[in-house]
């Protein structure tokens, strides 16, 4: 193992990944911590994740995964690195039969804010794609669809964009109003979403395209709720 990596230029990988091997043999998996086993595998897919041949992190992957490695969301968003596009953590949960949750989600998310210029359109149609799997939506995701259709390019965002942006902002904060005061946490079949108020910066790219509008008869009454629900917040 060291002398494989040593060749590759990777001496720490090959270190730790020897150190991991003859834990196992001496101890056996059930004995070797596991949190040990997250902590080196994605420090592993951190190292070799901007490398030309991922096969190698595949194989390494699959062969934990044969002893009883299950991928966490640290390691899909150590795999994902810069290339967050949604073809890659399509590939990604297809290697490691894990598709994460709303943290990666949100990665991907601003990855295409950041990159694609139909960023207005793709990232909507993601963020339902995440929602209908079971991911979320968390606050975090909310800003990023609402910057996507509010902030995405030098335009002013169309009728159609703002009452998308509304919508969303307004189905996450009904989830909010049907928990009970001592309430924070919603369960889902996705596992257990910490529900908390909408970011200060997604009030600030709604009520900001609102006023913007300047068009107080069709858009005052919704700014008015949202200074609201600031206010109950």
């Amino acid at each position: 193992i060291l002398d494989n990596y040593r060749r590759l230029g990777e001496e720490e990988v090959g270190e730790r990944l020897h150190s991991l091997y003859v834990s196992t043999l001496v101890r056996g998996i059930d004995e070797v911590s596991m949190g040990r086993v997250h902590h080196i595998l994605n420090f592993l897919a951190l190292a070799l994740q901007g490398k030309r041949d991922r096969l190698k992190l595949n194989r390494v992957l699959s062969r934990f995964r044969d002893i009883g490695f299950k991928p966490t969301e640290d390691t899909l968003l150590a795999v994902l690195g810069d290339a967050s596009t949604p073809a890659e953590l399509r590939r990604w949960r297809s290697i490691l039969s894990y598709r994460g949750g709303p943290r990666v989600t949100t990665k991907v998310m601003k990855w295409m804010i950041r990159n694609d210029p139909t960023a207005h359109r793709s990232v909507p149609d993601f963020f339902k794609h995440e929602v209908d799997l079971g991911i979320g939506p968390t606050r975090q995701m909310v800003e990023a669809v609402v910057q996507a259709l509010l902030s995405h390019g030098l335009e002013k965002p169309s009728k159609h964009a703002i009452e998308k942006a509304m919508d969303i902002y307004s189905k996450y904060v009904a989830q909010l109003g049907c928990m009970e005061p001592s309430q924070d946490t919603l369960i889902s079949s996705h596992g257990v979403t910490v529900l908390k108020p909408p970011t200060t910066r997604t009030y600030q790219l709604l009520l900001r395209t609102l006023i913007s509008m300047g068009d107080a008869p069709t858009y005052l009454p919704a700014a008015l709720v949202l200074v609201e629900d600031i206010r109950r917040f």
